[in-house]
C-alpha cells in the first residue's frame, strides 16, 4: 500500500512543478492599459487666460477619470500648468508621475504617470527627463518628456516619450522637425527595448495643413527614416478633440511593432461613439457637451491595452 501512495505524491509534485514551470513562463508578458489625455488648461481653470483661483474641476475630474483613466498602468497627460495641484489633488496616489520644471508658471507641462510597479529611468547620458530639443527654441512650445520605463523588477519595458506637439494647421512643418528632433535621439537608444509615443499630436489632415500628406502620415514617414519600427494606433472612435465648434482626432499613440494589441484604442467619455463606456448614471452627465467642456476638457482620454513580452 505504501508504493502507490509514493506514486500520487510524485505525480502531486510533478504536477505542481509544472504548474510552477507554466506560471513562470505567463509571467513573461506584461498586459498594460496605456492612455493619454490633454486636459485643458489645469491650474488655470480651463482658460487660455484664467488665474489659478480658476480651477474648480477637482472633484469633477476626479469623479470622470477615476473608472477608466486613473486605473491605467501608464498615463500621459498633456497641458497641465500645477503639477503639483494636479498630482496631490487629481491622482491622489494612485500613480508616480513624473515632469519637469519651467520658469514660466502658465508653461503647459506634459506629465507621464505610472504604476507603483514600475519606475522610470532617465536614458544612458541625459540629466533629466526631457529632450528640450523638441522645443525648437519656441518659448511657449514644450519639450517631449520621455525615459525608459522598467518594470520594479528591473525589466525594460519601454522607452516612452510624452509630448505635446505644436498646435493650429499652418504649423504642420513644426510638427514634423520636432518628430524629427524626437526621433534623432531615440534612435540613439535603439537596444531592442519598444518605443512608446503618446500624447497630443495636434494632427491636421491635408490639404488644411497646407501639405499633400495628412500629419500623421508625416510623422510616421519621419519615424521610419529614423529607423523606428513603431506604427500608428487607428483609433476605432471618430474623435479625441470635441467642443461646440469642432470635432477632430488630435491625440495620438505610436507604438513598438513587437508589442501586441488586446484592446484597439478608443477614445472615452464624449468623443466615443460607444455609448455603454458611461454606463453609471452618475456619469451619464460627461456625455453632455457643454458640461464636458466646463468641467472637464475639450480633449478624451484615448486608451489601449497591450502586451508586451518581459526578458
Amino acid at each position: 500500500m505504501v508504493r502507490p501512495r509514493k506514486a500520487v505524491v510524485l505525480g502531486i509534485s510533478v504536477f505542481i512543478f509544472s504548474l510552477s514551470a507554466f506560471s513562470k513562463t505567463v509571467s513573461r508578458y506584461e498586459r498594460l492599459k496605456i492612455t493619454a489625455m490633454n486636459i485643458k488648461y489645469y491650474g488655470l481653470g480651463g482658460k487660455h487666460g484664467g488665474d489659478f483661483k480658476d480651477e474648480k474641476r477637482d472633484r469633477h475630474l476626479v469623479d470622470f477619470l477615476s473608472s477608466d483613466v486613473l486605473n491605467s498602468d501608464i498615463a500621459v497627460f498633456e497641458e497641465i500648468v500645477d503639477v503639483n495641484r494636479f498630482v496631490k489633488n487629481i491622482i491622489q496616489g494612485r500613480l508616480r508621475c513624473t515632469s519637469y520644471d519651467d520658469p514660466n508658471e502658465r508653461h503647459q507641462h506634459v506629465v507621464i504617470c505610472y504604476k507603483n510597479d514600475f519606475r522610470l529611468e532617465k536614458e544612458p547620458g541625459d540629466q533629466n527627463y526631457i529632450i528640450e530639443e523638441a522645443k525648437l527654441g519656441r518659448e511657449k512650445s514644450r519639450p517631449a518628456v520621455y525615459g525608459l520605463l522598467k518594470h520594479k523588477d528591473g525589466t525594460p519595458l519601454f522607452h516612452i516619450v510624452g509630448l505635446h506637439l505644436k498646435a493650429y494647421p499652418d504649423e504642420s512643418t513644426t510638427r514634423v522637425e520636432q518628430s524629427r528632433v524626437i526621433s534623432k535621439r531615440l534612435a540613439e537608444l535603439r537596444d531592442g527595448t519598444p518605443y512608446l509615443l503618446l500624447g497630443d499630436y495636434n494632427t491636421y489632415r491635408a490639404p488644411k495643413n497646407g501639405q499633400q500628406q495628412d500629419d500623421v502620415d508625416l510623422i510616421s514617414q519621419t519615424y521610419q527614416q529614423f529607423g523606428m519600427d513603431v506604427t500608428h494606433l487607428r483609433n476605432q472612435s471618430p474623435f479625441t478633440y470635441k467642443n461646440g465648434k469642432y470635432e477632430m482626432k488630435l491625440d495620438h499613440i505610436w507604438i513598438g511593432k513587437s508589442v501586441e494589441v488586446i484592446k484597439p484604442l478608443r477614445s472615452l467619455g464624449i468623443c466615443s461613439n460607444e455609448s455603454h463606456l458611461i454606463e453609471n448614471e452618475q456619469n451619464k452627465k460627461y456625455k453632455n457637451i457643454k458640461y464636458y467642456n466646463k468641467n472637464i476638457s475639450d480633449h478624451c482620454p484615448i486608451t489601449t491595452t497591450v502586451q508586451i513580452k518581459r526578458y
